[in-house]
Order: C-alpha cells, then sequence, then structure tokens
C-alpha cells in the first residue's frame, strides 16, 4: 500500500512536470514551482530559509495545492495536456491529440478534480464565440462537437459526486477574497508582488501587436483566463472562500506562456530581473517548507487497522457506524458505511449536511434523545475511539461501558463498538 502511494506521488509529479515544460517551457514550470509575492524577500533580512508565503492566502502551490488536494496529481498533467492540444488543433490550425483522448480527460475530468473541470468548460465556453481569423477557421464547431459529446458523461459524475446536492447553498459573493481587512492594494501586492505589474503590460503588449500572427491564440487563452480570474475574487465556488486558489491555479497557469512570449522578445537582463522578481520568493518558501519539521501528513496508521479488522469482520457488512466523521476514518478506511462523511468534501459538493452532523454530534455526546436520533440516523453500531474520545470524551457517556448502558460487541487498543440495536443472530 505504502509502495502504492509513494509511486502514485512520483508518477504523478513527474506528468505534471512533463505537461507544464510542453504547455509553457522553463518558464511555466518554474512559475508552478516558484509562485509568490512580496514575503519571500524577507530572506534579505533573516538569511534564513523558510515558508514565509504559509500565512498568506496566495499560498505555495507545491505545498498548499499539490501535495494535499489528491486530484492534483491527475487534473494537472490531464488539465495541461488538453490546453495544449486544444490551443494548436482550435487556435493555430495544427495537429493536437485525438478526438477520443481530447473526449476522454475532457468528460472524465469531474471524476478526479471539478475546479478543474469549470475552469476547462468557461474556457472553452469562450472559445465558442472566437469568430474566424489569420486563415484560420472558428473553433465554435469543434468547441460544440466536444461539449456535445462530454454533456451526458461529464454530467452524470457531476451528479454522482454531488450525491444530488445544490450548488446553490455553495456558491456564494463575497466583498473581495480573502478579505483580511489591510486593504485591496496590500492584499494584493503582498499576495503576487508584481505580478499584476506583469499582467497589465501584457494585456498592453498583446494590444500592441494585435495584428501580428499568434496574438490571437494568446489573447485567447489570456483573456478569458483574467476574466475568471476576476470573477473568482468576487464569487466564492466552495464553502471556504480560500478553495478558489484550485481555480485561481488555472488563470495563473494559462497566463504563464503568454506571459513568457512577452519577455522572450526583451532585453536579457529584464527577462532575468523579472524572473527574479517573479520566483525569488516562492523558490525561498518551496526550500523552507521542504525542511526536516515537514514529515507529511498522516493518512492511517497501519498498526490501527490491523488490530481493527478482525474484531469487526463478524459485524454485518450492511451496517452503518455513528462515529467522528473525519476523512480518513479507520471505519472509512476498511469499507465501512458511516453516519456522515468529512464536512470539507460534503460541503465542497454541495450536500447539506448540517442538520445531520448535529444529530450525530448529539448522539456521541449522549444528549438526552440521542436514542431517537441514532434511529432516525440509521446508526446500527457506536464506534469509540481515540478521535471520539479526544473530541467528546470529558462529556461522554460513552466513554465508560458501565455509564452507557449498551453491549460492547468488539473491543481493542483501538476503542469499543457499542451496539445501538439488536444484536444479529449468530452465524
Amino acid at each position: 500500500l505504502q509502495r502504492g502511494l509513494v509511486w502514485t506521488g512520483l508518477l504523478g509529479a513527474i506528468a505534471a512536470a512533463v505537461a507544464l515544460w510542453r504547455w509553457g517551457g522553463a518558464f511555466t514550470l518554474a512559475g508552478f514551482l516558484f509562485n509568490g509575492g512580496l514575503a519571500g524577500f524577507a530572506f534579505l533580512t533573516t538569511l534564513r530559509f523558510a515558508d514565509y508565503q504559509q500565512e498568506l492566502d496566495w499560498k505555495s502551490i507545491p505545498l498548499a495545492l499539490f501535495v494535499t488536494q489528491r486530484g492534483l496529481l491527475y487534473a494537472v498533467p490531464a488539465g495541461l495536456a488538453l490546453l495544449w492540444s486544444w490551443r494548436a488543433r482550435l487556435l493555430n490550425g495544427e495537429r493536437g491529440l485525438p478526438f477520443w483522448i481530447e473526449w476522454l480527460l475532457y468528460a472524465t475530468m469531474p471524476l478526479f478534480h471539478l475546479h478543474t473541470f469549470l475552469f476547462l468548460s468557461a474556457l472553452l465556453g469562450c472559445w465558442f464565440f472566437l469568430p474566424a481569423a489569420n486563415n484560420l477557421p472558428s473553433p465554435r464547431p469543434a468547441v460544440l462537437r466536444l461539449g456535445l459529446c462530454a454533456l451526458l458523461p461529464a454530467s452524470a459524475l457531476v451528479v454522482m459526486l454531488t450525491g444530488g446536492g445544490s450548488a446553490g447553498g455553495v456558491i456564494h459573493l463575497t466583498g473581495g477574497w480573502m478579505n483580511t481587512g489591510n486593504g485591496a492594494f496590500a492584499c494584493v501586492a503582498e499576495n503576487f508582488g508584481v505580478l499584476p505589474l506583469a499582467v497589465a503590460a501584457l494585456l498592453a503588449w498583446l494590444w500592441w501587436r494585435r495584428k501580428e500572427p499568434g496574438t490571437r491564440a494568446l489573447a485567447a487563452v489570456v483573456l478569458p483566463a483574467l476574466a475568471l480570474f476576476g470573477v473568482t475574487c468576487f464569487v466564492v465556488f466552495a464553502a471556504w472562500a480560500w478553495d478558489n486558489t484550485k481555480l485561481m491555479l488555472w488563470a495563473y497557469l494559462a497566463v504563464l506562456p503568454a506571459l513568457w512570449a512577452m519577455l522572450r522578445e526583451q532585453a536579457w537582463w529584464l527577462r532575468a530581473l523579472a524572473c527574479v522578481l517573479l520566483f525569488f520568493s516562492g523558490a525561498v518558501s518551496l526550500v523552507g517548507g521542504l525542511d526536516g519539521s515537514h514529515n507529511g501528513y498522516t493518512l492511517a496508521r497501519v498498526e490501527e487497522l490491523d488490530q481493527l479488522e478482525p474484531e469487526i469482520a463478524p459485524l454485518p457488512a450492511t451496517a452503518t457506524f455513528a462515529c467522528l466523521p473525519t476523512y480518513n476514518h479507520p471505519l472509512l478506511l476498511l469499507g465501512r458505511k458511516a453516519v456522515a462523511g468529512y464536512e470539507g468534501h460534503l460541503s465542497s459538493h454541495g450536500i447539506p449536511y448540517q442538520a445531520r452532523f448535529a444529530a450525530l454530534e448529539s448522539v456521541l455526546r449522549g444528549e438526552p434523545g440521542w436514542e431517537t436520533r441514532a434511529l432516525t440516523l440509521g446508526a446500527d453500531y457506536l464506534f469509540w475511539g481515540s478521535r471520539e474520545r479526544a473530541k467528546y470524551g470529558e462529556e461522554s457517556p460513552w466513554q465508560t461501558p458501565a455509564a452507557a448502558g449498551f453491549p460492547v460487541v468488539a473491543e481493542g487498543p483501538w476503542g469499543r463498538v457499542y451496539a445501538l440495536t439488536p444484536l444479529p443472530p449468530p452465524r
């Protein structure tokens, strides 16, 4: 299992590096690794490597997104492959990936990363209105064909993953992305440094050479990406505003190749200065964030799973457990059903969970009337382990079997399982 996880991470990282290079060369690869603003320039006074961006909103992409968002191991290489192929085939009249590969990557993207699918769909939607120019036909027929072919499978995946939940309760307006009260100018400068100035120069450069070959393809990617970036500053697409960075990431990656195309026409010293100003802070933060104090994230403890699995094996496979709703609960890792999953996953898929969470907490706390709530939740058993003990141990009767008054059907170093319904007949 551990080797499988390691190889998944390594292969995903290699694929992402190749796709970044193919999409925008070394400059785009550096942009992915070393994004940042002004915080890392503190190194010039401290002479100490550290993740200076950790407290900011626009954090290091490798540390804050690529490591933690598991779906990006697929979405980054697959999404960039689509962008590269679409740019070649739809905007430059060149050869891209075969249509069936584009369809497969695009239609299945919701299964891996919904934000990436949203960005790709928004980009295609903008290109639908792109007219023919420079002896190149309008991409409208190709976009329409791809959209119609992907509509049913992609929609089915979205419905399946959201469980029929509505995004209306998740998407909402905000007065400014991650508004900290320091003012918009200070927030932008601190998080993004000179990047907004570079983008402003890019827009002027695109306008200046608007009649030259190749400008149309660059603008067709840059302008929709910047428009979507602007939307994410005032519309939140998840329960937490910071999750908008999953969309901002794609707007950022879309702009980088055009930014390098502009810098490539400048003097060498100006290119070097731009790279230092854009990437120095992020490079310092990435190196500082990879120090010895970071030992990864705990997904599971093998010893705990090995102890728990044989103890709960006699219990019906269809049984539902009341337990702490967290992303890596051992019951979930062993394929067992829980009353509720992780709050972050439920909210990000637009699934209403608040009432169910409140009832589950009441059951775990042992509050008066919990029996009725457990029956409503469909809970057959209650799991009481280290996670439940840490959160509810001081006030819950489940802390001691005698106080709980319900039979213990499994027990070990990992905790206990109580039966909440009549026990099944012996096998």
